[in-house]
Order: C-alpha cells, then sequence, then structure tokens
C-alpha cells in the first residue's frame, strides 16, 4: 500500500471517528485519545511494511515474520539449486551451532565487492518448555559458542518493540568474528566454504509454553542501512534487489513480530 492510500485511509478513519464520536455526545479527550491511539498503532505498524505477513513454525503455534529480502526458505530435507537433492547441514544451519528445534533457515545472496554474491541467513527454532527453561538453553548455547568463539559475550536483556506498542523480552549476544561462508570459487567454479568477517546475532525468548530462538548470519561485508526509499517510492517495498543487510535493526524487527495464537478449544 503506498503512502498516499495509507494516508487516505487514515483521513477517512479520522473522519469516521469524529463522526461517531459527536453522534456518542463523546468529549474532545475522548476523541483525542481514540485518534491518538490509532495514530500511534498506524506509526507502529509502519516499521514492521519491510517484514512478510506472519509465517507459522510448523508444529507449534508460534509465529514470526521475516524480512522480504529473504524469499527463499529451507528445512534440513529441502533441496537446494547449488546443493542439489538435499540442503548442505552446513547451509542450513550455521556451521558451528546447531539450534534445538529447528524450523526454518531463509536464505539471500547480497553482492560483495570482492568476492561476487555471498549469502546472509536467518534461522528459526521453538522447543516446548516451561518457566527457566529459556535460561538453560542460552547459556547451553553459550557454552557452545565459546567452544569455537572464545570471546562469546554474555546474553544482554533486551525489549523488541512490536506493532501494538508493547513489547517483547529477549536475550541476545551478538559475534564478530571470521566464520565459515560458501562462496564461489572464480578459479573453480565451485562453492567452497571460506573464513570471512562475519556477523552472528542469536536470539532466544521464553514465549508462553514455548522458547523460541532466532538467529541472523552474514559477512560484515554486507552489513548496513539500505538508503531510504524516495517520497513517491510505495512504502510497503523494500529495494527490488537488495545490497545490504541491516543487522542494527533487522533482527529486533522480526523479534518484535512474534506471536503465539490462543489454543483452539473449539470441537
Amino acid at each position: 500500500m503506498s503512502i498516499r492510500s495509507r494516508l487516505t485511509r487514515t483521513f477517512f478513519f479520522l473522519a469516521a471517528l469524529a463522526s461517531f464520536t459527536a453522534m456518542q455526545g463523546c468529549g474532545s479527550s475522548e476523541y483525542n485519545r481514540l485518534v491518538g491511539k490509532r495514530l500511534g498503532e498506524l506509526r507502529g505498524e509502519a516499521r514492521f511494511r519491510s517484514l512478510f505477513g506472519p509465517t507459522t513454525l510448523t508444529g507449534t503455534p508460534v509465529s514470526i515474520r521475516v524480512p522480504q529480502m529473504f524469499k527463499n526458505s529451507y528445512v534440513e530435507d529441502s533441496s537446494h539449486p547449488i546443493d542439489g537433492a538435499t540442503i548442505d547441514p552446513d547451509r542450513v544451519q550455521p556451521p558451528f551451532l546447531k539450534l534445538p528445534g529447528f524450523k526454518l533457515c531463509y536464505e539471500t545472496n547480497l553482492p560483495d565487492p570482492e568476492r561476487g554474491n555471498v549469502p546472509a541467513y536467518c534461522y528459526l527454532g521453538v522447543v516446548p518448555g516451561k518457566a527457566g527453561d529459556a535460561d538453560l538453553i542460552a547459556k547451553d548455547l553459550h557454552d557452545k559458542l565459546k567452544e569455537t568463539f572464545k570471546d562469546t559475550p554474555e546474553f544482554e536483556v533486551v525489549d523488541a518493540d512490536t506493532p501494538t506498542g508493547k513489547p517483547v523480552q529477549w536475550k541476545k549476544l551478538r559475534i564478530t568474528a571470521d566464520q565459515p561462508f560458501k562462496i564461489l570459487d572464480p578459479s573453480t567454479r565451485k562453492m567452497v566454504p571460506q573464513n570471512l568477517p562475519g556477523i552472528f546475532e542469536l536470539w532466544v525468548c521464553d514465549k508462553t509454553d514455548y522458547v523460541v530462538l532466532m538467529a541472523f548470519r552474514a559477512p560484515t561485508s554486507v552489513e548496513g542501512a539500505l538508503p531510504a526509499p524516495a517520497a513517491d517510492t510505495p512504502a510497503a517495498l523494500p529495494p527490488a534487489t537488495p545490497t545490504k543487510i541491516d543487522l542494527s535493526s533487522v533482527p529486533a524487527l522480526v523479534a518484535g513480530s512474534i506471536a503465539v495464537s490462543a489454543p483452539n478449544t473449539s470441537g
């Protein structure tokens, strides 16, 4: 939806609201509260327009939204256009850390000035759990990461903003270090693992009866903010060909999109 369409829709909503409050005899303070609430919701929703709609993770009531640059998703027995009939295990999960309850891997390719295209990843996992399990899982993953990256930092607690304005709490850590990525070797024309300076972010959330895990991984050469779109560009669409992944903001947006559906008690 374009900026103009969204503003038009908002105008008609506010006009209808004004008419309704006048007929109901509402005071100006109630009208202002309702208008302010809706405008706040619109501002909150606008930050999430770079994400797809919710994806429910198989076998769980957990849904999450991923960036629109990630058009390709894989499970552990998926085929892959490069790997063949079965995706490489070191592609579908981080080669140095297997996420418990793994559900999906998203992959995209971004231009590197020296190496052609390089991959960037989003990984998602869900584990049934109870109170306190998120802390235990986070500690176990932290210990495993330290076996590869001795300078692994401790998890920090962060509040991710949501479209509704009610934040959701996660634990996260970021590692910036050399790590393997599969890239095209120009001399052999084959995909080979190569250690590149990279960023790995791991997020863990205790959500109702589940522990949700999310990780992002990309070479540092493709990390960075994209230019802001022109004023007449439809705000809901990302650039046609992404050139960067903004790991300073994208993981937090995805973290804020998490939802757990209520159990179906009908029948």
